[in-house]
């Protein structure tokens, strides 16, 4: 399966988690709590709660990085790799339900959120089938979010 007919079918399952992926366990940092929801082929989705007034500084992944966006106040960044310009995109309930936009593999990128916090699924996207799946929160590259992040990567 394609990574999109991966996503797809998440979606169409009402974003119902699959059972028993494996070192599956809630990962919390300073502003996030997640867990791995789907992990099939290259493809691992995990459910993030951000928690309100959070900023997630500048960082990458080493996958390539999109979401769907839930509820809450959530803006998301990143930097044009060329230019060094910040483009922002703030989403609405309008954008409920919506994939955005793929980021590269080392694509610097960002969030905030407002009072209410965020609730989205973010997908990774991995260049070959992925046997050992990881949250995102591990698998991060960029300054630390804060002491309980710094616990989280120890762990690994």
């Amino acid at each position: 399966m394609t990574p999109e007919e991966i996503i797809s079918k998440f979606r169409a399952r009402n974003y119902v988690p699959m059972p028993n992926i494996p070192g599956n366990r809630i990962f919390v940092t300073d502003c996030t709590a997640s867990t791995l929801v789907w992990a099939e082929a290259n493809v691992i989705i995990e459910h993030y709660m951000l928690f309100p007034n959070a900023v997630v500084p500048l960082h990458s992944h080493p996958f390539v990085n999109r979401l769907i966006y839930m509820s809450g106040d959530y803006t998301g960044y990143y930097l044009d790799p060329v230019t060094g310009s910040k483009f922002e995109k703030t989403f609405t309930a309008r954008d409920r339900h919506r994939i955005s936009r793929e980021e590269p593999i080392g694509q610097l990128h960002g969030s905030k959120t407002g009072a209410r916090g965020a609730h989205v699924y973010n997908i990774q996207i991995w260049p070959s089938t992925v046997t050992d799946p990881l949250s995102a929160t591990l698998a991060y590259l960029g300054p630390s979010i804060g002491p309980l992040h710094d616990q989280e990567r120890a762990r690994q």
